[in-house]
């Protein structure tokens, strides 16, 4: 969901299987033959326009070549960013990127990450009496909450072309064990710097349990997000890291790109 300004001026975001995109904000989801699943979101740097550059084209090719390690049989993470990474210096393609991947071994349940700046995820998980249900019912809770990775505030961590940008070696990695009914939730900062995480977790308990799907969780959250982005009284993440750091009472959302790509493990 690209930013309000980029809608008004006829931009338009788009859906297809496998990938997207909406303003500098990209993602894409991927299979292989190793029982490799994966899915990753990238949001461009948008301040690179006033020197006449595209980051857009920076996250979309940043996701493709991810999709193209994936598709290729890499299982590992960091190698991932890191192949992608190299194809893009390859390329001299401008601009900059945050970025946040996660890699499911299917055959043996496990989720790894690599996230660069303020691009992240949330994994949600239910009660042990509930994860063994085949229902997607149950009460869900923060199994854990990527932290956001930045210089200074408004100043995240991006792999870029410029000097001083940040290397795939600087992300931060995780690793954990997947169970029946997880719900991985990765997004842009649109989507985490508008929505608390406590509203994500009672979006994700009212959604699932009214039979909603997958893409029907993700459609919720970011248009929840959109309405707080716009919304100049809400208190919103945003607000609150920039009342802390600016040492003065801010209110309302941050009008924004918006990603957000959901996954339940049945």
């Amino acid at each position: 969901m690209p930013h309000p300004d980029k809608v008004r001026a006829g931009t338009k975001g788009m859906n297809r299987k496998g990938m997207g995109y909406g303003g500098e904000d990209a993602y894409f989801y991927a299979s292989n033959s190793n029982g490799i699943w994966a899915v990753g979101v990238a949001d461009g740097v948008y301040e690179w326009r006033q020197v006449g550059i595209d980051a857009g084209a920076f996250s979309r090719q940043l996701m493709e070549y991810c999709r193209q390690a994936i598709e290729l049989g890499t299982m590992d993470v960091l190698r991932v960013l890191q192949f992608a990474s190299k194809h893009l210096r390859r390329c001299e393609t401008l601009g900059s990127s945050t970025v946040c991947l996660g890699i499911v071994d299917t055959l043996q349940g496990r989720l790894a990450t690599a996230t660069i700046g303020d691009s992240g995820f949330i994994l949600l998980g239910r009660s042990r009496e509930n994860y063994m249900s085949s229902t997607l019912q149950g009460t869900y809770y923060i199994r854990y909450r990527s932290p956001q990775q930045e210089h200074s505030f408004g100043c995240p961590y991006q792999l870029g072309h410029q000097e001083g940008a940040d290397n795939p070696e600087d992300a931060m990695l995780s690793t954990m064990p997947l169970y029946p009914g997880d719900v991985l939730i990765i997004g842009s900062d649109g989507l985490f710097d508008n929505v608390a995480d406590e509203s994500i977790v009672e979006m994700v308990n009212k959604v699932l349990a009214e039979g909603g799907k997958p893409n029907e969780l993700s459609q919720a959250l970011a248009f929840h997000a959109f309405q707080a982005s716009t919304d100049k009284a809400a208190m919103t993440p945003y607000s609150v890291a920039a009342s802390e750091a600016f040492e003065m009472i801010y209110n309302g959302g941050k009008a924004d790109d918006i990603t957000v790509v959901t996954a339940v493990f049945n």
